[in-house]
């Protein structure tokens, strides 16, 4: 299962990552909102961790644009489904 861990306290980030390790998740981490954006865009995750107030863009913002991209993805999926 991969995880992604979003928080900017560095060393809170650290140690929950480090404990899903220790229990066999994959896990990647960043600091602040636009990074966290950047790599949601592009990879594809089985869970966030999101902290709600981050430097960039908020907790919030980047819930709602996460909703997007699913739907956004779905819509692709679907669409390239219908074609085959």
């Amino acid at each position: 299962m991969r995880l992604l861990v979003v928080e900017d306290e560095r060393a809170l980030c650290e140690s929950i990552a480090k404990g899903l390790r220790l229990d066999g998740y994959e896990v990647d981490t960043v600091f602040d909102g636009e990074e966290a954006m950047d790599i949601i865009s592009t990879d594809s995750y089985d869970l966030i961790i999101l902290d709600l107030n981050l430097p960039g863009m908020d907790g919030l913002d980047i819930l709602k644009k996460i909703c997007v991209l699913v739907i956004m993805r779905q819509m692709s999926s679907s669409s390239l489904q219908e074609e085959a």
